[in-house]
């Protein structure tokens, strides 16, 4: 059976804009289930929930949708997102039919409520429960810090700048702003290829431009640690990171106006496209590099041919056995670490 957001992505392919309208809210309400679970799913999940949430954004901004991001984004939402949805339908079925047992089963609890020797037991059990429970969530707790310390590899859900966070909104920043900023830069009579490298230089330059201050940052802060032994470090890591977010942005977007000057390209305004993505990517590429280990760009030097690997990228318009050229990194968890994010890049036979 299928589901509200697909009937809206069959809709749109149809070119019915009414019936579009129409499943719109209904569609809006499935990705809210859906984040509900998302949260804790692998990273394929994760991402595919990303593109679904903004492609809905832009439907109800009233933006135009593409036949084939419509195509793919139904793929996408098939592939990853339509079982978490069944899940949530068996749960609803699940919990409809124990309602009528639990009615029954309230008749038997009055009774013993009634009773002041029943009364005192059951509340006896549950605060011995409520004790055995808050010692298990205490043990978790410090089981779960003891496993992260050092290991990358396990994720606190807790952070919102988690990898697989900064990974979707990594995702996010292709699908948006870089998209706005390469249309920009194509009404300017930039050549596709051109466009595309200035953006993927804006990207590598900020990482590099992050990864410079983030190491200057630390390494300030653990000579502050070692005089302050008592101090939170990391949550102390985590507050002068957010204040440093504007002054990088704004020191980086001088560098994207520069760039622009030395290349010949039409100054960009602060308010403009291009800087925007410029200020989305320096915000992202400091979060990866504040991570313990930071967060891996793979390289996108088209010198270094024989160093492509085809399992980090998918195609951009063309597929084929060889690069020609990269359009946007690829992530991993950490240098030697599994892949967070495909890249793109143009192949060629």
């Amino acid at each position: 059976m299928d589901t509200h957001i697909e009937q809206l992505l069959e809709y749109i392919l149809k070119g019915s804009e009414h019936e579009v309208h129409k499943h719109l809210p209904a569609a809006k309400q499935e990705r809210d289930e859906i984040k509900q679970l998302v949260g804790t799913q692998e990273s394929s999940q994760t991402e595919a929930y990303g593109k679904l949430k903004v492609w809905l954004e832009q439907l109800e901004q009233g933006k135009e949708i593409f036949r084939g991001k419509a195509t793919q984004t139904l793929q996408v939402f098939r592939d990853h997102l339509k079982p978490l949805l069944k899940n949530i339908e068996e749960q609803r079925h699940y919990t409809d039919t124990t309602r009528a047992s639990d009615h029954d089963t309230d008749n038997r609890r009055s009774f013993k409520a009634s009773n002041p020797i029943e009364r005192n037991r059951e509340v006896s059990e549950a605060i011995q429960k409520a004790e055995q429970e808050k010692n298990i969530i205490e043990r978790s707790k410090r089981a779960g810090q003891a496993l992260r310390h050092n290991n990358p590899d396990i994720a606190d859900l807790s952070d919102t700048n988690r990898p697989t966070k900064i990974a979707e909104r990594f995702s996010e920043l292709y699908d948006n702003e870089w998209t706005e900023a390469f249309e920009k830069l194509s009404k300017n009579k930039i050549t596709d290829k051109k466009a595309i490298g200035l953006l993927l230089h804006i990207v590598q330059s900020t990482n590099t431009f992050c990864k410079e201050q983030a190491e200057t940052m630390i390494t300030s802060m653990i000579s502050s640690f070692n005089q302050n032994k008592e101090t939170d470090q990391e949550k102390q890591m985590k507050v002068k990171a957010e204040e440093a977010i504007p002054r990088l942005k704004w020191d980086f977007a001088e560098e994207v106006i520069s760039m622009c000057e030395r290349l010949k390209i039409p100054k960009p305004s602060n308010d403009g496209v291009l800087i925007r993505f410029a200020k989305q990517a320096t915000e992202l590429c400091w979060w990866m590099n504040v991570q313990d280990p930071p967060v891996y760009m793979c390289p996108t030097d088209d010198t270094r041919k024989t160093d492509f690997d085809p399992n980090l990228y998918r195609a951009y318009t063309k597929t084929g056995k060889h690069l020609d050229f990269y359009v946007w990194p690829a992530l991993k968890l950490h240098e030697n670490g599994g892949v967070l994010y495909k890249g793109v890049a143009q192949m060629t036979n």
